[in-house]
């Protein structure tokens, strides 16, 4: 068995010098990520978007649901359309 460690940081395809800085976990924080125009239609469910454990996977894990739930009430709230048969 091995283990396989890769400093994302110190990668030039994936990072900037400023990655290099020691800067630690995002705080939680409960606004919105996205502003304006977007805001209606652009949701994120990433780690940092966590309101409890931004950055970790915990944080993911609380993110994706919530994104979920923001979808599905965005479509219930859609007209239906019933399917014809010449759209089927």
């Amino acid at each position: 068995m091995a283990t396989l460690y890769k400093d994302w940081a110190a990668d030039a395809l994936t990072a900037t010098e400023d990655d290099l800085i020691a800067a630690g976990h995002p705080l939680p924080d409960a606004r919105p990520w996205v502003s304006g125009d977007w805001s209606p239609v652009l949701m994120l469910a990433g780690s940092e978007t966590s309101v409890t454990n931004p950055g970790y996977l915990e944080g993911a894990a609380e993110a994706a649901p919530r994104v979920a739930a923001d979808i599905e009430r965005i479509w219930q709230g859609l007209p239906r359309r019933s399917a014809s048969a010449s759209t089927l």
